[in-house]
């Protein structure tokens, strides 16, 4: 597994550390999986489907998460200018069910 996909995944799957209750882990799991989005189609199956288990987990521990998140990266992801279609940046509102469900990926 290369580094990148190992450095995403630690902490997330199969189940959330909650050692990455902090904000500035939180931050880094946004930046590494902004990291792998740009070179998604570099990964092998078995690499993406890892992305694909730790992205779940991001996902169904969004409520947990929101409140380092806000704390953090709601502002910094609009000054950075990233897509909605880039979710992992807008975990507060998919804590808040206010997220849009089509932008993110199937479970």
């Amino acid at each position: 597994m290369r580094q990148a996909v190992f450095d995403y995944v630690d902490g997330l799957a199969p189940e959330l550390d909650p050692d990455l209750l902090v904000e500035e882990t939180i931050t880094r799991a946004a930046d590494q999986r902004e990291a792998l989005e740009r070179i998604l189609d570099q990964l092998t199956d078995e690499e993406r489907e890892q992305v694909r288990a730790a992205d779940r987990v991001l996902i169904r521990e969004a409520a947990r998460l929101a409140p380092w998140w806000r704390a953090e990266n709601a502002e910094a992801r609009e000054e950075r200018g990233f897509p909605r279609e880039h979710w992992w940046w807008w975990i507060d509102e998919i804590a808040d069910g206010v997220f849009p469900r089509e932008l993110l990926p199937e479970a």
